[in-house]
């Protein structure tokens, strides 16, 4: 025991590395973007890009990489998620390579894309790893880690870039992804764990392909193209609209596709919809504040890359230095009210930004990247658990995929507002300045720093040629801050959204709601599937199914006590049945197809697995009908994690769990024929079998712990 022990530890450990590396590879991709947009200027000159075409280097990662990320969970299905992060990350380092030796647009813009679609399967990836590889113990700390380098990395990318392009040359921007890349590469397919990998899945739509792509394009360019040339202009308008029907037309071919590449489904269920609009709304917020700030920095303020890294760096530490109080209070308060809290101070911070003048600097900018920083992060864990938490292990993938969709096109389309209100608004403010200026207004002159002695000397009135040239740069400027509040105030608006949406995402409830709703499933038996790895097992809340059994007699017949008495025994003896002859049945499964020795791991998580069974069999036939695929589908899922925490091999758990599942899946088969020659003896003659009832449970229900009910309801 003690040797197996030592064994899991170090399966643990190789396990946390494995992911560490894994959240590097996430972080060189969302860093790559940051950087590289500090340097545009230096590699235009470099490659003598046109400016009209330099936009496209950044566009072209934008659109690979939002291609590439509902896409994750297919390719998980037939790589594993050990060999898609290897291959990502090995495409992602080679493709910084081929940018970093570019010596023409074309050949940069066409790396960029290798390198965008790479990156982009490495951040679901990594969220997805969070709910497979780990315990719900250890999920909020990898979820912390994995949110930390998400939302750090544009936070230090300005900075990074900056002092990269101040002190060597811009070919350091890619060439600094080589290094970590190969050590990811070398050493995280040895740490993560193997899975046997489905052909079926191997099936691709290419038409649904084509279609995605090409809604998720048009979109991406259209929304680059709307600032400039107006959200209602003809190429637009072309963009959106075939967006629209092409986006339409793949919702409507993949929900009736046998092998989606993408499992739309899953929006089906209201905790991760609703956790997908957060996520919306914080990739505005994050992606937007992010953009905006050194658009401010450098245009008001005159800052360079550096300095601009420098104030925004601040956010960054708020991030780091609330980590471990959110992991803290992730595991205790409840999700809802965690991230009702983080978005109502998300959107607080960006509310003060919205005060900005002409002379606001690091000071004036301080305590609202504070306030940002430190609701960032329960902007980010809360929802990551509410969206995938409840999910089984086969929908983490794509659910994954979609939730970081959506903050990606929650960033990229509040950048294009941003922009839209930056060109609008601008020329609107300065016709309002310009008129309080002609008719005297002190304010005005103050706002845009002209001094009040020289504008009461004269400048009021009508302005003179020269007076209008020597105003109209102030005039620009206090207009274009006036612009900039005015986006802090749209940014501030899409938290609010966040706010309001909160109420409306599920929390697991008491009574009879627990019966009704399948996603409270879990609630119920999960704790009570929780294998301990001692010797004398241990199951979590023992009297689970017991108070399930006395909140729910009074509403369902499955629970009179006949059917608990007779189904509670077919569970005890199938669950020996099957601890006795364990050997044998996996020797000879026909899922495996050949005769498999058992490790002591194995034979030790089948012992663990037999004592589970009465207790997680009556829990789930407690449910009705239509509820219970999904309930053995989570079982499933936990009782795989248990065969995983036990050490068993990724190869031989999948015939140990197939195995129990089969088991699991016949006792409440026998369970329901019980019930219904319960029924039938109730009706034919309640009386006696009311006594036989109460004589069977005095002297065979202790044994299994089931409810000391002894009465038929029916009666």
């Amino acid at each position: 025991m003690t040797m197996m022990r030592t064994e899991l530890a170090v399966t643990a450990t190789g396990t946390w590395i494995g992911f560490g590396l894994m959240c590097l590879g996430m972080f060189m991709a969302i860093l790559d973007i940051q950087v590289v947009a500090t340097s545009l200027p230096t590699i235009q000159n470099a490659l003598a890009i046109s400016p009209e075409a330099m936009s496209w280097i950044q566009t072209s990662y934008l659109i690979a990489e939002i291609i590439a990320i509902p896409l994750t969970g297919w390719l998980t299905r037939i790589l594993s998620m050990r060999w898609l992060f290897t291959a990502a990350i090995a495409f992602f380092t080679l493709a910084s390579i081929g940018c970093a030796a570019s010596d023409s647009f074309a050949m940069l813009v066409s790396f960029r894309v290798v390198q965008g679609f790479a990156g982009g399967t490495l951040i679901p990836t990594v969220f997805a790893a969070v709910f497979i590889l780990f315990q719900p113990r250890t999920q909020g700390i990898a979820t912390t880690i994995a949110g930390i380098m998400a939302v750090l990395a544009p936070t230090v990318g300005p900075v990074i870039g900056g002092w990269i392009t101040e002190m060597y040359s811009w070919h350091w921007l890619f060439l600094i992804n080589v290094l970590p890349g190969l050590i990811a590469c070398a050493v995280t397919p040895y740490l993560l764990p193997r899975k046997n990998t489905s052909i079926d899945e191997a099936k691709l739509d290419g038409f649904s392909l084509f279609l995605m792509a090409t809604a998720l394009a048009c979109l991406e360019i259209g929304l680059k193209q709307s600032p400039q040339d107006g959200w209602f202009s003809s190429i637009c308008m072309s963009l959106f609209s075939l967006s629209a029907l092409t986006g339409g037309f793949f919702v409507w071919r993949t929900l009736r596709a046998a092998h989606p590449i993408v499992g739309l489904s899953t929006f089906r269920d209201k905790s991760f919809a609703i956790g997908c609009v957060l996520s919306f709304c914080l990739g505005v917020g994050l992606f937007g504040s992010v953009y905006l700030m050194p658009v401010f920095l450098a245009f008001v303020r005159g800052h360079n890359a550096l300095e601009i890294g420098s104030t925004m760096l601040v956010t960054g530490v708020a991030q780091l230095a609330i980590a471990p109080i959110a992991v803290a209070l992730e595991r205790r308060v409840d999700a809802r009210l965690l991230t009702g809290v983080g978005f109502t101070l998300f959107a607080f911070g960006l509310g003060l930004s919205a005060f900005e003048t002409r002379d606001t600097d690091f000071g004036g900018m301080f305590w609202p990247q504070v306030i940002r920083g430190v609701a960032i992060m329960f902007c980010l864990l809360p929802p990551t658990r509410l969206a995938l938490g409840a999910l089984s292990e086969t929908q983490v993938p794509d659910a994954s995929g979609l939730f970081n969709l959506m903050r990606n096109l929650g960033g990229a389309i509040g950048i294009a507002l941003i922009d839209t209100i930056l060109y609008g608004r601008t020329s609107i403010h300065a016709d309002a300045l310009r008129n309080r200026l002609l008719a005297g207004d002190m304010t005005a002159a103050t706002a845009i720093g002209l001094d009040p002695g020289l504008f009461a000397s004269g400048l009021s009135g009508s302005l003179t040629p020269n007076a209008e040239a020597y105003v109209r740069p102030m005039i620009e400027k206090a207009a274009f801050v006036g612009s900039v509040n005015d986006a802090w105030a749209m940014l501030a608006a899409f938290a609010m959204l966040g706010v309001l949406v909160v109420p409306f995402a599920w929390k697991p409830a008491t009574g009879r709601f627990r019966l009704t709703d399948p996603r409270n499933l879990q609630d119920q038996w999960k704790p009570a599937i929780h294998l301990d790895k001692e010797s004398a097992i241990a199951v979590l809340q023992p009297e689970a199914a017991v108070r399930l059994t006395s909140a729910t007699t009074r509403h369902l017949f499955e629970r009179s006590s006949e059917v608990v008495s007779v189904l509670g025994m077919t569970a005890v003896e199938g669950a020996f049945a099957l601890s006795s002859t364990r050997r044998a049945a996996i020797k000879n499964s026909k899922l495996s197809g050949r005769a498999m020795p058992l490790s002591p791991e194995a034979d030790e998580f089948l012992e663990a697995a037999s004592a589970t069974l009465p207790r997680i069999t009556e829990i789930i036939f407690a449910f009705p009908a239509e509820h219970r695929a999904g309930a053995l589908e989570v079982a499933e899922c936990c009782y795989r994690q248990a065969a995983r925490d036990f050490g068993c091999a990724e190869a031989v758990s999948d015939c140990l769990v197939a195995a129990v599942v089969r088991k699991l899946r016949t006792l409440l088969v026998q369970g329901d024929s019980a019930k219904e020659t319960c029924a039938a003896r109730v009706t034919a003659v309640p009386r006696l079998h009311k006594s036989w009832v109460r004589r069977r449970s005095h002297t065979e229900q202790p044994a299994v712990g089931l409810s000391a009910v002894s009465t038929c309801e029916t009666d």
